[in-house]
């Protein structure tokens, strides 16, 4: 779904309402899941989109549970997909560490410390 020239003359408000929103993330979900692309900012451009509008839905939509909850979960598909495919050697390790800590926070993520007694979970590509 591309915007027409006439609503990006419209204010911002009126140009994203919840319904034009969600159908917007029925396609970005879609690709995210089924799609080869890892990167957000690549399935938006696909959509017609910015990176800035991703984050502009996040605050206006803020109290919108549902539609807040779909793109937590397009986040959250989308990291899951580039840790994979760092693991599988399709995406080169530099870049998928890069997008892991600058995108998802992985390098500020404090520790938490192993409980005793329990062993400590080590993710190896085997076990995906």
């Amino acid at each position: 779904m591309a915007i027409t020239e006439a609503a990006h003359k419209k204010p911002n408000a009126q140009k994203w309402p919840s319904e034009v929103v969600s159908c917007y993330l029925d396609e970005i979900e879609k690709e995210a899941r089924q799609g080869d692309k890892p990167f957000l900012g690549k399935i938006l451009e696909m959509q017609g989109l910015g990176k800035h509008v991703w984050s502009y839905w996040k605050r206006i939509f803020a109290e919108n549970e549902d539609i807040l909850h779909r793109m937590m979960m397009i986040d959250s598909v989308l990291e899951v997909k580039v840790y994979k495919m760092a693991l599988s050697g399709q995406l080169d390790f530099v870049i998928a560490r890069r997008t892991l800590n600058c995108v998802y926070k992985w390098g500020k993520r404090e520790r938490e410390e192993e409980p005793e007694g329990h062993p400590k979970i080590v993710m190896h590509k085997n076990n995906l």
